[in-house]
C-alpha cells in the first residue's frame, strides 16, 4: 500500500475556485491529482455536505436542512456539493480521502460508499477522532480508514493508530521527522502526511517506502517532483 507517491488535494485546487466546491476538484484533476482531499458534514435531514468548517453564516449545518444550507452558501457567492457528486465526479479519475468532521455521519458515509460500489482503492475515509475511525471499522471493516493526527508525540501518535484499528495514520507534516518516519517504517505504518507544500519535504516523504501519499495545496509542484523522483 505505501509508497505509491500519491498527490491528494487539500479541499481541491483553491486557487482555481473556493476550496471545496466542485470547481476547485475539478481544477485538481485537471492540474494532475491522484485524489481529492475533502471535508464532509450532515445536515438535519441526513445529506453528507462537503465544507469545511461546521457552520455557513454562523448557523450549524448540523442544525438546518440541506436546502438551508445550499441558500446560505449561494448568498454568499457559493454552491455547496453534495458528496454523492463530489463521488460522481472522481468516479474512475480520482480517489477520493473523506474527511468525516464530527460523530453521527458515520453510517451515512460508509453507506454511500456501499451504494457507488468504492473499494478502498476508490476512497479513504478519515478523522481526527479515533473513536469515529473505529465506528467506521464496526460498521464496515473493508472501508479503507484513516486516523488523523495534528500534535502529540510519535510514540503516542503511532499508538494511537494500532489501538484505533486505522490502515492509514495521516499526521501534520511538520511532525513528520526522521526519527518518525523512521519507527512508522520499522512498524510499516502507512504514512499520508498533510499538508506538505514545500518541494523540499515532497521529495523526502515521497522518497520513503512507509509514505502512502502527500496532502498538498500545491498539486502542480507535487506531482511534478513525484514524477521526478519517479524517473
Amino acid at each position: 500500500m505505501a509508497g505509491n507517491g500519491l498527490i491528494f488535494a487539500h479541499r481541491g485546487t483553491a486557487t482555481a475556485a473556493r476550496e471545496n466546491t466542485l470547481g476547485a476538484f475539478k481544477a485538481a484533476i485537471e492540474a494532475g491529482a491522484d485524489g481529492l482531499e475533502l471535508d464532509v458534514h450532515v445536515t438535519s435531514d441526513g445529506h453528507l455536505v462537503v465544507h469545511h468548517d461546521d457552520a455557513i453564516g454562523g448557523a450549524r449545518i448540523a442544525a438546518m436542512t440541506a436546502t438551508a444550507a445550499r441558500e446560505l452558501t449561494q448568498s454568499a457567492g457559493y454552491e455547496l456539493p453534495e458528496l454523492a457528486e463530489v463521488i460522481e465526479l472522481a468516479r474512475g479519475r480520482v480517489r477520493l480521502d473523506v474527511e468525516v468532521k464530527a460523530a453521527g455521519c458515520e453510517t451515512a458515509v460508509v453507506k454511500l460508499i456501499a451504494d457507488h460500489a468504492l473499494s478502498a482503492a476508490d476512497v479513504i475515509v478519515t478523522s481526527f477522532d479515533a473513536a469515529i475511525v473505529k465506528r467506521i471499522i464496526d460498521i464496515d471493516a473493508d472501508v479503507l480508514t484513516g486516523w488523523l493526527v495534528s500534535s502529540g508525540s510519535t510514540a503516542g501518535a503511532i499508538d494511537t493508530y494500532f489501538e484505533c484499528g486505522a490502515d492509514v495514520l495521516s499526521p501534520r507534516h511538520d511532525l513528520v521527522t526522521a526519527d518518525f518516519l523512521r519507527e512508522a517504517e520499522q512498524e510499516e505504518v502507512a504514512l499520508l502526511p498533510w499538508t506538505v507544500n514545500d518541494a523540499g519535504s515532497m521529495r523526502w516523504l515521497l522518497r520513503s517506502s512507509t509514505v502512502l501519499g502527500i496532502i498538498t495545496d500545491r498539486v502542480i509542484e507535487a506531482v511534478r517532483v513525484r514524477d521526478e523522483l519517479r524517473r
